[in-house]
């Protein structure tokens, strides 16, 4: 079941967020008159399995629908890759290169996982369209959302 912006809103506020801020869960607070802060995560198969040109777009679009009004997308993450490929193999391709994409690129998995690290992170919470996009392998998607939730970076899907 897709969730809309106020189901999201709901969720997003998890008992932290109020008019006034959003807490991180590290004690810096997030002023909400600049929104909350997302990063998109996407990914496409392998080129020749599938139009990165459409897909990336697609999702961030997806993903974007499903924000409520006071959220902004402030990085994009995504690769060109196999989904069942090993966490420690993950973005690093050059297969986003060969496309004229139209959405800014940030890095991939590996570059949003070391941002999610830092202090000065441009994001507190993550979105994508669903899992599938991080990953086709259950275990490698719950590792990587364990570590955003270690670093105090809560993950959100679409559906």
């Amino acid at each position: 079941m897709a969730a809309g912006p106020d189901k999201f809103t709901e969720w997003a506020r998890g008992g932290r967020v109020d008019e006034a801020s959003a807490d991180r869960g590290d004690g810096i607070a997030v002023s909400s008159a600049r929104g909350l802060r997302f990063a998109f995560a996407g990914r496409t198969s392998t080129a020749d399995l599938q139009d990165p040109t459409l897909s990336i777009p697609r999702q961030l679009t997806s993903s974007e629908i499903a924000l409520p009004a006071n959220a902004e997308i402030c990085a994009y993450f995504y690769d060109i890759e196999s989904g069942r490929m090993n966490l420690s193999a993950r973005g690093h391709g050059h297969a986003h290169e060969q496309f004229e994409i139209p959405v800014s690129r940030d890095g991939g998995i590996q570059d949003l996982l070391a941002e999610a690290r830092r202090p000065d992170r441009r994001f507190d919470f993550v979105i994508c369209e669903s899992i599938e996009r991080i990953s086709r392998f259950t275990h490698t998607g719950t590792t990587i959302e364990h570590e955003l939730q270690q670093q105090g970076v809560r993950p959100a899907r679409r559906r």
